[in-house]
């Protein structure tokens, strides 16, 4: 997030723990929320994300380069 408020180019890794929480009904005591919906969080964590400037790929990274 603090990389893209600098306009930095970031990508965000999505992986299978990510469907875990989204498939989940409910997810209690989660910081700012008493109950909440898994889908419903990670639908405001790709929000965020996205609004941040971030790539989200949804894929198993295998090699990286800078």
């Amino acid at each position: 997030m603090y990389a893209g408020r600098k306009d930095l180019k970031m990508p965000a890794i999505d992986d299978e723990r990510s469907e875990i929480i989204t498939r989940s009904s409910k997810i209690e005591n989660y910081p700012g929320f008493y109950q909440i919906s898994g889908n419903f969080l990670m639908q405001m964590f790709a929000d965020q994300t996205e609004e941040a400037g971030a790539d989200i790929f949804g894929n198993m990274v295998t090699k990286f380069s800078h």
